[in-house]
């Protein structure tokens, strides 16, 4: 059994729905009793170490997938309890899998991690030195290397898989509703503000592709690196705005004058691409197979 933190939400989710079409048992955790038709649903909080300790002695886990996580927004805002949940929720899952012998451990990292790198210096690797912007990116580079050291030190498979902006269907977002709308409202129309300028370029992924990659790092039977760039597409919001519109049905996509300042426009994927046999689709093909779905 694979336990996913984080199983409720809008990447968790896709992740869980990955691997238990993979043939997977998978456990989830909440704050409160939550059900699921896909998976087993358990109570606890990834900053209670004695709640999350008491899954593990119920069910027979045998690696963990980590999602948790205040986003980048809440993280600048509340950066005490994102250091509560971003890095003591990561150090007692990863403390446990030690104490109980679990070997492999995907941690859900973020593009935010390296930095802003421009254009110009694109695309960046797994090779470059992190240099985050923001508390948020912060703490994923910090349980990086918190991961990597439990690794070294007591022989834990650990994986980080840093994530670009996510995309797909779902529920909207306070901070970011655009990355659900360009799906939701792809039928019944409307405005979509995309915040971002149209000269600048962005790396989005669906939430789909994404957990395609983790679900891969956590099942394999063994893997070659430590940190994976997830793969994306490196697009201009112009193209973005022409595409959604072209697409939908009476969508008008608003730009604003936002710039990228927390991570990379464009990395190199290969070696997640390459390692796994991954074959992520671009923006225009998953709003294709969406509309043919629905």
């Amino acid at each position: 059994m694979i336990l996913v933190t984080g199983g409720f939400g809008f990447q968790g989710a896709a992740v869980c729905e990955t691997l238990v079409n993979n043939g997977f048992e998978v456990l989830s955790i909440s704050r409160k009793k939550r059900t699921s038709s896909l998976f087993e649903c358990g109570i606890a909080e990834v900053t209670d170490k004695e709640s999350l300790d008491r899954l593990f002695e119920h069910y027979p886990i045998s690696a963990v997938i980590h999602m948790v996580s205040l986003l980048a927004t809440q993280s600048s805002n509340e950066p005490d309890q994102a250091v509560k949940v971003n890095v003591v929720g990561t150090l007692n899952l990863l403390e446990i899998c030690r104490d109980r012998g679990i070997k492999r451990f995907v941690y859900g990292s973020s593009y935010n991690a390296v930095g802003y790198h421009p254009l110009s210096q694109c695309p960046i690797d797994e090779t470059w030195e992190p240099k985050p912007d923001t508390f948020y990116g912060e703490t994923k580079r910090f349980n990086e290397k918190l991961g990597i050291s439990f690794a070294r030190l007591f022989g834990l498979e650990f994986v980080s898989a840093r994530m670009p902006i996510l995309i797909g269907p779902g529920v909207p977002s306070e901070t970011s509703a655009w990355r659900t709308d360009i799906f939701n409202l792809l039928e019944k129309g409307g405005e979509i503000d995309l915040r971002f300028a149209p000269d600048e370029t962005i790396p989005l992924a669906h939430i789909t592709d994404t957990a395609d990659a983790i679900a891969a790092m956590c099942i394999a039977p063994k893997t070659n690196h430590q940190i994976y760039f997830t793969p994306s597409q490196s697009i201009l919001v112009s193209e973005i705005k022409s595409i959604v519109e072209k697409s939908g049905n009476h969508i008008v996509v608003k730009c604003g004058e936002k710039r990228l300042q927390d991570m990379p426009p464009l990395v190199n994927c290969s070696r997640v691409v390459n390692e796994f046999n991954l074959t992520p689709k671009t923006l225009e093909q998953h709003i294709t197979n969406y509309k043919k779905n629905k």
